[in-house]
């Protein structure tokens, strides 16, 4: 069977065994008892832990919240993730599929969002497997201008250098509709591709961005979990009134066939 998903059990033993250490933005190496997954939702069919810390770590050298306030379900099924405020901290966001995916098509729905947000703030869209060092089979796709005002806003990404990743930049703009985007994983090519869904015109979808790069994965474990975060390039960064929060309509996984 060329894709499939590894079911619950298989797929929290694995998480969880392989998450012993996680790897700060400072490069410092964080005991995992500074990370947990207690709290559970479902979103799109499919059941994620929400990652919550007790200490700054990776990405980006943050504090990750599980609470409510950062990652729910609302009543249409969409999840808002978000950031908040703890005492003086701002706390950032990210879950992770309890099930284990691999080759197949990985499509991520956004509703209508601005991403026009703050230069330092990071939207990712990724898979990844602690358990696959050196380069975690991690495929990105990544909203933000990385602290750089004059930046394009979004990147594909693919781990295939520890030093220098395979990567494609360009705009995705603010519309009044929501955005698609697709990750294809074959055994030897990975595909992007990124559509604003236009209602009524091209059967709902206008391409804007696609790219093409080999696929470095180790196919003795093409395994990977998938993530979704929002967090902070910049620490230190100062925002005023309400906190971000964007939302994801929809996330489906098809499996090579």
């Amino acid at each position: 069977m060329n894709g499939f998903i590894r079911k619950n059990y298989f797929g929290m033993l694995v998480f969880f065994a392989a998450t012993f250490f996680v790897i700060s933005g400072g490069n410092k190496v964080v005991a995992q008892s500074a990370v947990s997954y207690n709290r559970q939702l479902r979103f799109s069919g499919y059941q994620w832990v929400v990652k919550e810390s007790t200490e700054r770590v990776g990405p980006g050298d943050n504090i990750f919240s599980g609470s409510k306030r950062n990652v729910n379900v609302n009543c249409f099924g969409y999840l808002n993730i978000g950031l908040s405020r703890t005492g003086n901290d701002i706390t950032c966001s990210e879950i992770v599929s309890v099930d284990s995916f691999s080759f197949g098509t990985y499509t991520f729905e956004l509703a209508k969002n601005s991403f026009d947000f703050h230069n330092s703030l990071v939207l990712g869209l990724f898979l990844y497997n602690h358990a696959v060092a050196p380069l975690y089979n991690e495929v990105d796709i990544e909203f933000s201008k990385w602290n750089v005002p004059v930046n394009v806003n979004t990147q594909y990404i693919v781990y295939d250098s520890e030093v220098r990743p395979s990567k494609a930049r360009f705009n995705t703009f603010s519309v009044d509709y929501g955005t698609k985007h697709e990750i294809v994983i074959r055994k030897d090519s990975i595909l992007f591709r990124s559509y604003y869904i236009k209602p009524k015109m091209n059967g709902g979808k206008n391409l804007y961005a696609s790219s093409t790069f080999l696929n470095p994965w180790d196919h003795k474990k093409p395994y990977v979990f998938v993530r979704f975060n929002l967090w902070l390039k910049d620490i230190n960064t100062t925002m005023n009134g309400k906190l971000p929060e964007l939302q994801v309509k929809n996330f489906s996984y098809s499996p090579m066939r």
